[in-house]
């Protein structure tokens, strides 16, 4: 059948508005079948339940199923061995947190894939000031008080694997004050701060959103703050350079990230950075960060280079210079 001309105009104007997107000429459009997004972290914490929020939103925006994955282990690396080794389609995508693309390299000796050859860069959610908690019945209100107390007390925190920034944070502090605070390690944030309510720890070093509900009750108390201001949401909550600990490794926040497998064809790498931000600025990822305490949505390919490039290096380097003994 032969087209008009304004019939072949309107279905370009379609084809350029379509969310299915052609990898190269001839080739099955993108997205054609089921999207993966894997991660390694558990059930229910910030890493989980944002990649289902975005996922959700691109399952919408596609009309594709985006099923999420959580296999969780070793802070990460698990799930990005894995991602690592799928196909380079846009079928398989791995949601972790920036030290799995950093720091993970110092702390493992086998870490099964290359953070800077095995993956192409797509988008990166900034979780902004972490935060450093403390169980109310311990009495820390502050740096000073948790200084004085750990060194008359064994006090143990937790992290989210090796690497993480918390995991990171104590290993510091006990460097910055030649205290002995013991890191306990979980499988994402959820099961550590439960772990906190329970009394079973002391400390949690940890998103804002993860401890809100226990700091409303009364059960949590917020000490000191990462970041060179203070939390928009916790004004009352001093930076820890506030409190006089000076150390880069404090005045750095972390970030949640989108990677696909490398070689993954350009025009697919930037539709699914555009999908994230377009997410990013969703009704449904606006809720969910405001629960989240989160003051930023996701930010595209270009942003994520750049951030990468710049505190990447840094990251390690804290890594290496804490002594952390590769696993």
């Amino acid at each position: 059948m032969k087209l008009t001309r304004r019939q072949a105009l309107g279905a370009a104007g379609a084809m350029i508005g379509s969310p299915l997107l052609a990898t190269s000429a001839g080739a099955q459009a993108w997205p054609a079948r089921t999207i993966h997004i894997l991660h390694g972290f558990a059930p229910g914490g910030l890493v989980d339940t944002s990649a289902r929020v975005y996922g959700d939103f691109i399952q919408r925006a596609t009309g594709q199923a985006v099923v999420v994955e959580a296999k969780p282990g070793a802070a990460g690396a698990l799930a990005a061995k894995e991602a690592a080794r799928a196909a380079p389609d846009g079928y398989t995508l791995l949601y972790t947190i920036n030290s799995a693309m950093t720091v993970s390299r110092v702390l493992y000796k086998n870490l099964g894939y290359d953070p800077d050859k095995d993956f192409t860069l797509i988008s990166y959610m900034p979780v902004g000031n972490a935060l450093c908690s403390a169980r109310a019945d311990t009495g820390i209100r502050n740096v000073k008080d948790l200084v004085e107390y750990a060194r008359k007390n064994r006090v143990n925190a937790g992290a989210p694997g090796p690497g993480s920034f918390s995991h990171m944070g104590i290993v510091e502090l006990n460097r910055l004050y030649n205290l002995k605070i013991e890191t306990v390690f979980y499988r994402g944030e959820s099961p550590g701060i439960q772990a906190l309510l329970a009394g079973d720890l002391h400390l949690y070093i940890g998103t804002q959103g993860a401890a809100a509900a226990g700091i409303e009750k009364g059960l949590i108390r917020p000490i000191a703050v990462t970041g060179d201001k203070r939390a928009r949401r916790l004004p009352d909550v001093p930076t820890f350079y506030e409190q006089g600990v000076t150390a880069d490794s404090f005045r750095l926040t972390s970030y949640l990230c989108v990677v696909a497998p490398a070689g993954l064809p350009e025009p697919v790498a930037q539709r699914l950075s555009d999908l994230f931000v377009q997410a990013g600025t969703s009704e449904r990822v606006q809720k969910f960060m405001d629960v989240q305490q989160m003051d930023e949505p996701a930010l595209g390919r270009a942003a994520f280079r750049q951030v990468h490039e710049r505190e990447g290096p840094t990251w390690i380097k804290l890594a290496q210079s804490l002594g952390l003994a590769p696993q």
